[in-house]
């Protein structure tokens, strides 16, 4: 596994941080978390994993989300809009939910979707 991107950037050098949350054992899956908990997430890892079997390379999102420990998502739809709020913000300081949908053939997905209160 190789990690592509680190955030905060303190922890960019820090492999022993970068292993640990790319393979913990005790992560569990971003799709299980109830879409309607607000999660606030406290560092990432991007990474990019071979699949073994057919050689494709997957990016492989590990989110240090407070309160719940590690998550782990492959959505590339979760991924996109996760990174570009990241971007867009310079920042981890937001809150956001996991909202579950299904595309036209009927597969469930995940989405990203900041939470935003407009005064």
């Amino acid at each position: 596994m190789k990690s592509v991107r680190v955030y905060p950037k303190e922890l960019e050098n820090d492999k022993k941080f970068i292993y640990a949350t790319l393979n913990s054992a005790s992560g569990g899956r971003l799709s299980d978390v109830d879409p309607r908990n607000e999660l606030q997430c406290d560092a990432f890892v991007l990474g990019e994993s071979t699949d073994i079997t057919t050689g494709e390379v997957r990016n492989l999102l590990a989110l240090k989300i407070r309160g719940e420990g590690i998550v782990y998502t492959v959505s590339n739809t979760f991924i996109t809009r996760f990174l570009d709020c990241v971007d867009t913000l310079e920042t981890l300081d937001f809150k956001f939910r996991v909202p579950h949908d299904k595309n036209k053939a009927g597969r469930e997905y995940i989405s990203f979707e900041l939470i935003y209160e407009v005064e």
